[in-house]
């Protein structure tokens, strides 16, 4: 993945874990007020609705933030693109993010439009730093790949079982692990594989045990419902009927892979102003080649008191890592909807 992009999903990551009650896009394309069938780039959208919900449309706030990853300062030039950007698609904040120092004339322009506009640096810091001594346990990820669903069994029957005595299964004829079949009491779809991350990364590593760089079979009984503050399950059935469940068990062969890890920080902080957050940035290599890139954002909510608030996978691969005596799981993401 290009470096800039990598850049754009941290600041989404980060603005996502400051917020409340906010919805967080990557690559959003939106239309000129004074020709809708021009569209305008934004490398990270932020909107906020506010009052009931009928009017949401109505009382939308929107923020588009530029992220700029070059070897130079933010040019004046491109600084009033941006403001020039921000008025033609209706928004009504700028949030400007530089690797870079801000010029001299950015700053003095910022600061006489005033608090429509915000200047942040994301720049990289010592890992040394007091603040992330805690959360350097981890030098390890797991990475888990869902191979394929070998049951599934609900309300005294099964929806899918693979015949063990076979050895081909028909394809069309096996769920996929992704399908997003069920539902949550929310009205997230979710898919099988989604369950199992809710079960092996809900808070504590339950991968320990696993067999490493192997197909492996796991099953999960997820019965009494609601469980671990998630709630029902629901499964929709060939009527388009959703059916809540009272129990539900599913056998996943999938493959686990231990693997060493490096990290790196970045300090996401006001121009002239506090630190907003940190982001905590891991790399590691598989034995195939592959590299895993994740990222997770560090808030302190209470002076001396630091969370982990939100990680992503900065790769097409979900990972798990553990700090402490919790585990999180970072998987792709493009939107963080609150």
């Amino acid at each position: 993945m290009e470096p800039w992009k990598i850049q754009e999903k941290i600041v989404a990551l980060l603005e996502s874990s400051l917020s409340e009650d906010i919805t967080v896009k990557q690559n959003v394309f939106l239309p000129c007020l004074d020709d809708p069938e021009s569209k305008r780039q934004i490398d990270v959208l932020i909107e906020k609705a506010s009052g009931p919900a009928a009017l949401a449309n109505y009382r939308l706030t929107r923020t588009i933030v530029e992220v700029q990853k070059r070897s130079g300062s933010v040019e004046i030039g491109h600084f009033d693109g941006w403001l020039e950007k921000m008025k033609s698609v209706g928004a009504q904040h700028l949030i400007c993010v530089s690797e870079k120092p801000f010029p001299k004339s950015v700053k003095t322009k910022a600061s006489r439009i005033g608090p429509s506009v915000i200047l942040m640096t994301l720049k990289d810091i010592d890992q040394s730093n007091t603040v992330f001594a805690p959360f350097l346990s981890s030098t390890e990820v797991i990475n888990i790949c869902y191979d394929r669903l070998l049951r599934v069994q609900f309300e005294g029957h099964h929806l899918f079982r693979v015949d063990p005595k076979k050895k081909m299964v028909d394809p069309s004829a096996q769920p996929d692990p992704h399908d997003k079949c069920f539902r949550l009491h929310n009205g997230t779809p979710v898919s099988a594989g989604d369950l199992f991350d809710m079960h092996l990364f809900g808070g504590e590593d339950r991968t320990t045990k696993f067999r490493q760089d192997e197909p492996i079979t796991v099953e999960v009984n997820f019965s009494p419902l609601p469980w671990e503050g998630n709630g029902s399950v629901s499964y929709r059935d060939f009527g388009g009927k959703w059916v809540p469940l009272k129990m539900l068990r599913v056998a996943m062969q999938l493959t686990a892979t231990r693997l060493e890890c490096d990290w790196s920080f970045a300090e996401y902080q006001h121009i002239e102003g506090p630190t907003a957050g940190w982001i905590m940035k891991a790399q590691s290599t598989h034995d195939d080649g592959r590299t895993l890139n994740f990222a997770a954002t560090l808030i302190e909510e209470k002076p001396g008191q630091y969370f982990i608030k939100k990680t992503m996978s900065l790769s097409d691969a979900d990972v798990f890592f553990q700090i402490g005596n919790k585990g999180f799981r970072s998987a792709p993401a493009t939107v963080f909807d609150h």
